[in-house]
């Protein structure tokens, strides 16, 4: 599983490893930052049970970072499920400036660029 949860984290048992997947990487919770993973003062960003020290890089980079090497480690003869609910469509809007600069400014509309960035 990579990307967001909101299944339940209040214990243990309802984190992503602890409900069928065998790795996880994202978000427990919602609205978080997608440059610095925060929520509020509190960083939400997990892997598997623990927090993820990655925190800081744009989440984006950080899921294809993840779905790269859950990629590779696959058993191409083994049946194979991945759960990749994404956060880049969520508030807060934002996005790295090298895809910002992909998009002009729409004067008519700020947030236009920026979400078209954001589902690059």
């Amino acid at each position: 599983m990579v990307g967001k949860w909101h299944e339940g984290f209040f214990d243990p048992a309802y984190l992503p490893v602890n409900r069928g997947f065998d790795t996880s990487s994202g978000f427990l919770g919602g609205g978080e930052n997608h440059m610095n993973e925060k929520v509020g003062c509190a960083t939400d960003f997990w892997k598997n049970e623990a927090p993820d020290t990655r925190n800081g890089t744009y989440d984006a980079y950080i899921y294809q970072h993840d779905l790269t090497e859950i990629l590779n480690d696959a058993n191409p003869n083994e049946p194979f499920f991945l759960y990749l609910p994404l956060h880049n469509v969520h508030t807060p809007l934002q996005a790295p400036d090298e895809w910002l600069n992909k998009y002009d400014v729409n004067s008519t509309c700020t947030q236009r660029r920026t979400y078209q960035a954001m589902v690059s």
